[in-house]
């Protein structure tokens, strides 16, 4: 990790050297120095790299809202409508033209169906509910997220 030079310990795997044991006037120094500063920026230009890579990705855009009703998990409580649900499995669904969720909930009165869906035609959710054989479109609004 350290080796000896002639002018004192210097780090091995950083290459650069422990504080006051080289002259600034060696050129060994400013070797070192050009080399740390050239990596630095190398790995600048690769987390700049990343991030430009990760910015122009194609990405589903929705609203917070949106995402919300589009992240719930297995024992997550809502109400739909004004009935309360627990959710038991999530299935996510990707087609051509939609892409959405398909939650399984458990109510007093049984089991029941949520489907949000993406419509990319429309660029906005698509809800229904299905509870005890009778399904409904449904709005945003009518869903709260507990947990």
């Amino acid at each position: 990790m350290f080796r000896e030079s002639s002018n004192g310990p210097v780090a091995e795997f950083a290459r650069i050297p422990i504080a006051g044991s080289v002259c600034r006037n060696s050129g060994e120094f400013r070797y070192r120095w050009c080399s740390m500063r050239d990596r630095g920026r190398s790995v600048w230009r690769s987390l700049r790299g990343m991030i430009a890579a990760w910015w122009r990705v194609d990405r589903v855009r929705v609203s917070p809202r949106e995402g919300e009703l589009l992240r719930l998990r297995p024992k997550s409580l809502v109400t739909v409508d004004g009935v309360p649900a627990e959710v038991l499995r999530r299935k996510e669904m990707c087609g051509t033209l939609t892409q959405g969720v398909l939650y399984e909930c458990q109510t007093a009165d049984g089991m029941a169906l949520l489907d949000i869906r993406i419509s990319k035609a429309a660029g906005r959710l698509e809800i229904s509910w299905s509870l005890s054989g009778r399904g409904e479109v449904l709005l945003e609004h009518q869903i709260e997220v507990f947990g």
